[in-house]
């Protein structure tokens, strides 16, 4: 069943099949594990519906973690909800939104924006450029080593 697309007058079958296809593709991190890749869709590797691609030496590319790095992901998920959770009770709620550019920011997906009072607060939005994986994993590992 393919979602319903808006097409662009005059595009050939070729064109739409292309544009209906990226809405079937999945978005977000996956285990590299091929077993499990092969029991989400066997023709994994080649990037039609999972956010990965095999590469002709055999090694996976894309939004791909293994286990320790899913572990670690974990670990630093869990710190994260539990300082906010403190900060939270210890009466710190003030706006602190996250900003990707003009149409990207986590305001649009707020459900207290109408309570926030931005233009009053006049809270300093967070900029967060996009990282590559190799960073964000590295950064990731300096953080755990500082506190571990």
């Amino acid at each position: 069943k393919y979602p319903m697309q808006r097409l662009e007058p005059g595009m050939d079958e070729t064109q739409a099949e292309a544009v209906r296809a990226k809405t079937l593709r999945r978005k977000g991190l996956v285990l590299s594990d091929d077993m499990v890749l092969a029991a989400m869709d066997e023709a994994f590797a080649d990037g039609r519906y999972l956010p990965v691609k095999e590469k002709k030496d055999g090694t996976l590319t894309g939004d791909v973690a293994d286990r320790a790095q899913l572990l670690q992901l974990e670990r630093f998920v869990s710190q994260k909800l539990a300082d906010l959770t403190r900060q939270m009770l210890q009466g710190k709620v003030a706006p602190n939104p996250v900003i990707r550019g003009p149409m990207q920011g986590s305001c649009q997906f707020c459900d207290y924006a109408h309570a926030c009072h931005k233009d009053a607060c006049r809270h300093e939005n967070r900029y967060i450029k996009s990282v590559s994986a190799e960073k964000f994993w590295k950064t990731l590992e300096k953080q755990e080593e500082s506190h571990g």
